[in-house]
């Protein structure tokens, strides 16, 4: 196939998705998508992660970036609302993490944000390798006073609430985790405050893959360790532009990704590409004829602090699920090497038709079905229909530093707009193809309890105390 620009790309998808249904038969009744650009859609997430920056919830930078978003969805004509959601905004003072050994050394360390906190001194303690902290690993020891290094990528498997649960009864002083390897900065990693601010964990920090290798080596006799923050209470805010169907207004297709970036980080591919995909196309939907479904755009705030952004939406709009026909999530696009990947849970008929959409693209057929980790999964929990766009290969300095618009472009953002906006562009004019939302019990079950690990969501499960 000829080179073809990404604009180009995304014209032609528009156009083809006038005459093809997911099954590759003429449906006339779907008009052509107005072009977006991948181009225009970079425009934007330069402003986010270029001139904006790290836009941590709570934040004036954040404000900064849903003033720009709620702009930009206003100029072309979407109706436009704007949630506040209050969360803590977390400022680390100092973390240190040493080993004391034949030689005393210290690690570059970060504090997880909203773990315990020490004194000023610090806290030493026997050091553990505690492998993955299993129910094996910790079976018959004696784990009063020590510090333990827990396995586990902190970045792509935060400590949770079952960790926790698991090591706090049984004296833990301290934890520390790693990132993966190769990274160039420590990702920032999180507890879930709503219960972590109540009932505080033990002091924790990350490393980065090779300082753990180093430390484990090392052999150390005793490990010390500092972490000491502030957090006091702002507003985030979630964005919400919506066109309004022109048949079936109560139903409803939405289209998100989150504003708010990890603290220390520019949030380039976490997920300002994600915004600025959900803008494009939002703008394209506008110039097009009115839909007969609404469609309703969002860049959620508060997510990095535990998904609060659309958790607060739920709480809010307690009859909303069960008008939402579908949930189209962005999170983690603008990788200039990354290749498309999709996350789906919902009925079998639903997966299928997104398998279906990207054959019909011409796409490799690469989604699944599973907990996304993503604001999809507080809708999915409540089975909603859901499908979580990212990529591969994209995530390697995601919550640094390092998350900046360096190894982002255009190119990176093609693939996401041409998805989802062929799967919206059917739903939005097809109103009698509706999927259950009824999910198979196992793929319901994996969700709410992937949920309920995290304390994501509005679900019972999720929002708990501690176990005995």
């Amino acid at each position: 196939m000829p080179y073809m620009s990404a604009r180009s790309l995304l014209m032609l998808a528009g156009a083809m998705l006038g005459f093809w249904t997911v099954t590759g038969r003429p449906d006339t009744a779907t008009p052509a998508l107005p072009a977006y650009s991948a181009e225009r859609a970079y425009e934007y997430l330069e402003v986010l992660a270029g001139q904006i920056g790290e836009r941590a919830a709570g934040t004036e930078a954040e404000s900064r970036a849903v003033d720009y978003i709620a702009s930009q969805l206003k100029s072309w004509g979407l109706a436009v609302t704007v949630q506040a959601v209050h969360v803590p905004v977390w400022r680390q003072r100092r973390a240190r993490l040493w080993a004391e050994s034949e030689v005393t050394r210290d690690f570059p360390a970060k504090a997880i944000v909203f773990a315990g906190q020490t004194k000023p001194e610090g806290i030493t303690g026997e050091f553990v390798d505690l492998g993955t902290a299993s129910e094996r690993d910790i079976r018959g020891k004696d784990l009063t006073g020590k510090i333990v290094l827990v396995k586990r990528d902190v970045y792509i498997d935060y400590p949770d609430y079952w960790l926790t649960d698991r090591l706090k009864p049984l004296g833990v002083a301290g934890m520390v985790f790693y990132s993966s390897p190769g990274r160039h900065g420590i990702p920032t990693a999180y507890y879930n405050f709503k219960r972590a601010l109540k009932e505080p964990t033990p002091p924790a920090v990350d490393l980065s893959y090779e300082d753990a290798v180093r430390l484990v080596q090392m052999t150390p006799k005793r490990v010390g360790m500092v972490v000491e923050a502030d957090t006091d209470w702002h507003d985030s805010h979630s964005v919400f532009g919506e066109i309004k169907g022109a048949v079936k207004p109560d139903e409803v297709v939405m289209f998100s990704a989150h504003d708010d970036s990890a603290y220390t980080s520019p949030g380039a591919i976490d997920d300002g590409g994600g915004v600025a995909a959900v803008m494009e196309l939002a703008r394209a939907f506008a110039q097009g004829p009115r839909p007969a479904r609404t469609l309703r755009f969002v860049a959620w705030g508060g997510h990095e602090l535990g998904l609060m952004g659309s958790e607060q939406y739920l709480r809010t709009h307690p009859d909303e699920p069960k008008k939402i026909v579908a949930f189209i999530n962005y999170d983690g696009m603008g990788s200039t090497l990354g290749t498309l990947d999709w996350t789906a849970s919902g009925d079998p008929t639903w997966v299928q038709f997104l398998h279906d959409t990207q054959v019909a693209l011409g796409m490799e057929d690469v989604g699944g079905v599973g907990p996304s980790g993503t604001d999809a999964t507080n809708f999915s929990s409540l089975e909603v229909p859901s499908i979580q766009i990212g990529q591969r290969r994209s995530i390697g300095e995601n919550h640094t530093p390092f998350d900046n618009l360096a190894t982002t472009s255009a190119v990176g953002l093609q693939d996401g707009l041409v998805l989802a906006g062929a799967i919206g562009q059917r739903l939005a004019f097809d109103v009698q193809l509706t999927f259950p939302h009824h999910f198979p019990p196992q793929v319901l079950k994996d969700e709410r309890d992937y949920a309920a690990r995290w304390g994501w969501g509005i679900r019972p499960e999720s929002n708990q105390a501690a176990q005995p």
